[in-house]
């Protein structure tokens, strides 16, 4: 295996454990984003101090 797809694997490794982590620490406000309304839900903000993750989504009628 070179050392380009050494460090593919790697990164990739990387955004799966910083994303679980995420997860794990956010998982009380997604929780809660979860039961807001559909608009309310569309700009939810997650605030950790120096973290701040914006979340948004596209809400279309059914």
């Amino acid at each position: 295996m070179n050392a380009v797809q050494q460090l593919h694997d790697w990164t990739l490794q990387m955004r799966r454990r910083i994303k679980r982590g995420m997860e794990i620490r956010c998982a009380e406000q997604i929780g809660h984003a979860a039961t807001l309304g559909q608009e309310e839900a569309a700009r939810f903000h997650i605030d950790d101090g120096d973290l701040q993750i914006g979340v948004s989504q596209r809400c279309t009628a059914a």
